[in-house]
């Protein structure tokens, strides 16, 4: 992950800060962030912004002084001051069906854009939120512009990155997992969109991983920003058990916004609390959740053993996983084309729970 440098040869990516406007946009002399690498800009600029990220643009030379160029290729993003709205505004990526984004709305801010690879996910993240939605991966330079350009100056953003490299139904390969390049992306948008407050959240065991760690003090060296982190487990205030990692990334301007975990309430401690009979679904749901037969093979239903998935009425929840409705089958978000593997589901089991 690479901030504001620049080398030799191909194209570059920059966040820059104007140090002399050229009206005829020949020269314009530019100097990098974080590093503070001043060179000459030929390419048409917007005058009057504080600072600008080039996206692919050319390096014609390092030496005597660097000499950056606009291409056919480049895009241009100015960036101002935030306004306190701004402040107020989301980016969120990985943005899913829209949990966290509900959290945020909750708390006071609003969604100016969604990111994500799902069309599926998008279509439901829009049945909540009137909102613009980008549509694809958040490395590419075309996602990153069509994102920037939607926000408006938007001056927070949010992702729930990837979790399977650090949990363990994921395997826990940590950075050896392609699908670890999820932060490292997010970092990256999030620096070139200039945004000054990230809100990032995965399972628990990302907090300890090496990778993760060191991904976001590089984030923080670049750009001067402070983090705070912790654990938020939520059988503290609600009957389901889900424990996920959180961070708090905020620039100079904002300062150092502190992290608490939650304290344990005893109002709502039982599943009862929250559903406390059991209600008639749609008919075209219950069809959707009813079991096939090798579904009711592997849930113990032909042999008696099914009582171990059973939610118990009295006690917490296990937490819900994406995959509880279609573990043997293709998941219909998209996200798998199969059942899951008869070595995952031999070797960590298969998860189940049926109103009490």
């Amino acid at each position: 992950m690479d901030f504001g440098c620049i080398t030799d040869g191909g194209s570059i990516d920059l966040l820059c800060k104007m140090k002399i406007f050229d009206i005829s946009h020949g020269k314009h002399v530019l100097v990098t962030e974080p590093n503070g690498i001043s060179f000459v800009y030929t390419g048409l600029l917007e005058y009057g912004h504080e600072a600008y990220t080039l996206l692919d643009a050319e390096l014609v030379r390092q030496f005597p002084e660097p000499h950056v160029r606009a291409s056919r290729f480049t895009r241009v993003m100015h960036h101002d001051p935030p306004s306190w709205d701004k402040l107020h505004d989301l980016i969120d990526v990985c943005s899913g069906f829209g949990g966290m984004a509900q959290g945020a709305h909750a708390a006071g801010f609003f969604v100016k854009v969604a990111v994500d690879h799902n069309s599926k996910m998008l279509s439901l993240f829009q049945t909540q939120f009137n909102c613009d939605v980008v549509l694809g991966d958040a490395g590419a330079h075309e996602v990153m512009y069509n994102t920037w350009h939607a926000s408006r100056g938007a001056a927070c953003m949010s992702a729930g990155f990837a979790c399977q490299p650090y949990s363990q139904l994921g395997d826990g390969r940590g950075k050896d997992d392609e699908r670890s390049s999820c932060l490292s992306k997010v970092l990256t948008m999030a620096f070139f969109l200039r945004v000054h407050v990230l809100v990032l959240e995965c399972v628990s065991p990302a907090a300890q991983n090496d990778f993760v760690r060191n991904e976001l003090a590089h984030f923080m060296h670049a750009t001067g920003f402070t983090c705070s982190q912790c654990e938020l487990k939520l059988d503290m205030v609600w009957p389901s058990r889900r424990s996920r990692a959180w961070w708090v990334l905020t620039s100079p301007l904002v300062g150092p916004v502190n992290l608490q975990t939650w304290p344990k309430l005893d109002d709502v401690t039982q599943v009862q609390h929250v559903i406390p009979c059991v209600s008639s679904w749609d008919p075209r749901d219950e069809l959707a959740l009813s079991l096939n037969h090798d579904e009711s093979i592997a849930f113990g239903l032909t042999d008696g053993t099914f009582t171990r998935f059973l939610l118990d009425a009295k006690g917490v929840a296990p937490c819900a996983l994406h995959s509880w409705g279609n573990q043997l089958t293709a998941c219909p978000c998209g996200c798998r084309s199969h059942g899951l593997s008869q070595h995952m589901a031999g070797n960590k089991g298969f998860v189940w729970s049926v109103d009490p």
